[in-house]
């Protein structure tokens, strides 16, 4: 999985506003929980929205704003990452987990 950790946004050389990312950060150890995908059943639409769930360990801290590219495709972050919870028994902390979007057409 790539991270693509949201800075903020600038204007290009047309004057538009785009989303400016750090660096690429490659992350090792993440799960990946395919979901389904929708398409509208009206209208003349081919819009398509995918989702799906991925595991991060408790080191990775994800935003709302951040971008995520998994298996070779970019996803936009669904909310908030669920998780960071540390079990009162053993101290583990196993993680969160983080709903990703794609929307093409």
């Amino acid at each position: 999985m790539v991270l693509h950790r949201y800075l903020g946004q600038i204007r290009n050389a047309s004057g538009q506003t785009v989303k400016q990312f750090a660096d690429d950060m490659s992350v090792h150890g993440v799960a990946v929980a395919p979901g389904g995908g929708s398409e509208p059943s009206q209208g003349l639409s081919y819009r398509v929205v995918s989702k799906m769930t991925i595991y991060v360990p408790s080191s990775v801290s994800i935003s709302p704003q951040d971008e995520v590219t998994v298996r070779g495709k970019r996803y936009g972050v669904d909310g908030d990452a669920s998780g960071g919870w540390v079990s009162p028994f053993t101290g583990w902390s196993p993680g969160s987990a983080v709903t990703l979007k794609r929307v093409t057409g």
